[in-house]
């Protein structure tokens, strides 16, 4: 391969799905029971070849030409069409949606999977249909709403595509203070919409003939605050109930965004009945707004820590390729001698370090986004209650931490890379500073990290009096007595344990400066809390990995006759045995060189500073 290619690695991501959580065991349930290994394996290599052949060839010349604006109208860049085309026909859009509406009706954590691949290969063109499939979701739960199958049909096919519309001008994210209106029109089941939302992703393009907004807006007389929003389906074109277009629905984009990165991807500023014509069907009951909204949040939100992990782990395949093909200075053992053969700078212990790091953050995160896929996926299907309610408690704990550790990562990452190109990696010769400027984004949308680490801290640690966040606890326990029986791990295993009782501490800590009413205070470390446990959870997953790998590479060695002095020729000509000893390494690494800062993270949490709440100006 070449530093500019996409390459995704399907070893890995079979190694999670199959090795790890074993999802081919899904086919006992009822929903699933079509499904097996070999039928995910291909659709997962169906999606990797769209992605090579039609989603990656557009990315860069995407990032340059950028979606453009003229005239109330959006033109996305040339050759996203026809990755769209190709996308929609192949049945990914309805990846997650219920067989009985026309989807694939596949568990989450393959919908995930296959997510991984295309936004790995072009994040904005894998953000026009996300927000579709969160719209079909909603209308999946609220039974009852006169568009349902329509909007999900067109949806799925890929003829209409779907949009979240929540966020005002000087609103950001205090949906509190939403103004768009929503007024019941007499003799009609529909209403007048009108308002101002900024912000919005997909919000006009030219990929599909209509557009489905689910915007909020308040109804006259609604209660202030979040109590008083309603969720309301505004199609950009009137259509009947066949889905017949008629005529514009008096919603048009004003302009569009000029960011940082994500170019290829319409961030529209959108206006709603400026002639007072804009039509839209009320979805569920007044008032409900967000509570049927939060149908598609952590969807949303997951989707977005998939955003960090799939370009930390392209940012890592380009960097790993570009390290072993540039040649450059001697070998530090021979730093001396001027006449020393110059090796590879993959051969450096610096770039080692930084690519290490990359590889640890890049497959844990992987396996983080998966697992929660996973659990999800659990609390939908299994019959127990008790064990369902387990799962998705399991869901929201983890899904800041997706959201935001796995994105600030994907961001800090995504710059590694670029450091090991050096200069090249600041130039858009290579892909790299495209996915830095891509993955930056995912910090701030769909809640800023800051406000999912609040979430995390005021809401997800407390659920069910702190069962959940100890529950969850008890699963890295289990994960740290599997590693605790393997001789070469359990020095790391014990780094992992002592981090898991700081970890508990102090959330502790904090659980009681919150019930002391020292909210300043403790929201003020919101931020560490959730960083710790984020760093907690990874080297949880790793050491997971490490002692599934152990077992099998020492199968490898005992079937092979391969001795401790053989080991590392062995590896050099098995890739199975390689794959699996670097999984046990990786532990190891991350274990030593990354679990040890939870200890300072969590000693300034317990030192009670309040420096950082002292006025600024």
């Amino acid at each position: 391969m070449s530093a500019t290619d996409y390459v995704f690695d399907r070893r890995d991501q079979n190694f999670v799905l199959f090795e790890q959580l074993g999802i081919q065991d899904f086919s006992k349930f009822e929903k699933f029971a079509e499904y097996d290994q070999d039928a995910f394996e291909a659709m997962l290599d169906q999606a990797l070849q769209i992605a090579q052949e039609s989603w990656f060839p557009v990315n860069k010349d995407g990032d340059i030409e950028g979606a453009q604006w003229n005239d109330k109208v959006v033109t996305t860049p040339k050759g996203f069409k026809k990755a769209w085309e190709d996308y929609a026909e192949n049945g990914f859009i309805g990846a997650s949606i219920d067989e009985e509406l026309g989807g694939l009706g596949l568990p989450a954590s393959m919908v995930t999977a296959i997510g991984d691949i295309f936004t790995a290969s072009n994040c904005s063109m894998a953000l026009y249909p996300m927000l579709g499939v969160g719209v079909s979701h909603v209308l999946e739960h609220v039974k009852d709403f006169k568009y349902r199958e329509l909007a999900i049909g067109k949806i799925i096919s890929g003829e209409w595509s779907g949009t979240m519309v929540l966020t005002e001008p000087g609103a950001g994210t205090d949906l509190a203070t939403v103004k768009a209106k929503a007024e019941k029109v007499e003799g009609t089941d529909y209403y007048h919409i009108s308002g101002e939302k900024i912000f919005i992703t997909a919000g006009d393009q030219d990929l599909t003939e209509n557009i489905c907004h689910l915007v909020l807006a308040k109804t006259p007389g609604a209660p202030a605050g979040v109590k008083g929003i309603s969720l309301f389906y505004v199609p950009k074109f009137e259509h009947d109930e066949e889905g017949n277009l008629g005529e514009a629905n008096d919603v048009y984009c004003s302009r569009i965004e000029h960011k940082m990165g994500i170019h290829g991807s319409a961030t529209c500023q959108l206006v709603f009945g400026e002639n007072s014509k804009c039509k839209g069907w009320m979805v569920g009951k007044e008032f409900e707004g967000i509570r049927n909204m939060f149908i598609m949040m952590n969807n949303a939100r997951l989707e977005v820590g998939l955003q960090g992990v799939s370009l930390m782990n392209a940012a890592y395949q380009n960097a790993l390729s570009y390290a072993q093909e540039r040649i450059q200075g001697p070998s530090v053992k021979e730093f001396k001698n001027p006449e020393a053969p110059r090796v590879a700078i993959y051969e450096h212990p610096d770039i080692r370090r930084e690519l290490w790091t990359m590889k640890a953050f890049g497959e844990s995160g992987r396996a983080l986004l998966y697992l929660t896929a996973k659990y999800d996926d659990m609390a939908r299907n299994v019959e127990d209650k008790d064990e369902a309610r387990k799962y998705k408690g399991y869901v929201d704990l983890l899904i800041p931490i997706c959201k935001a550790y796995c994105t600030d990562r994907g961001f800090e990452m995504t710059s590694k890379g670029m450091q090991v190109l050096g200069g090249y990696g600041y130039t858009n010769e290579y892909p790299l500073e495209q996915y830095c400027r891509d993955v930056r984004i995912g910090l701030t949308y769909e809640g800023a990290n800051g406000i999912q680490a609040m979430d995390f801290l005021a809401r997800k640690l407390g659920m069910g009096g702190g069962a959940v966040f100890m529950s969850y606890c008890g699963e890295i326990d289990k994960t740290i007595a599997k590693v605790n029986e393997i001789e070469a791990l359990k020095d790391s295993a014990k780094v992992l344990s002592d981090a898991k009782e700081k970890v508990v501490g102090a959330v502790m800590t904090l659980g009681g400066w919150g019930a002391q009413g020292r909210l300043d205070e403790a929201t003020f470390r919101a931020y560490d809390i959730m960083t710790a446990f984020g760093d907690l959870v990874m080297g949880q997953l790793l050491a997971d990995q490490a002692a599934i790998a152990s077992v099998k590479y020492n199968k490898i060695l005992a079937d092979n006759n391969v001795d401790a002095d053989g080991e590392a020729a062995f590896r050099a000509k098995s890739s199975e045995a390689g794959f699996y000893y670097r999984k046990i390494n990786n532990f190891t690494f991350f274990a030593k060189n990354f679990v040890p800062r939870i200890s300072s993270t969590v000693e300034a949490i317990l030192s009670e500073d309040k420096s950082g709440l002292e006025e600024l100006v």
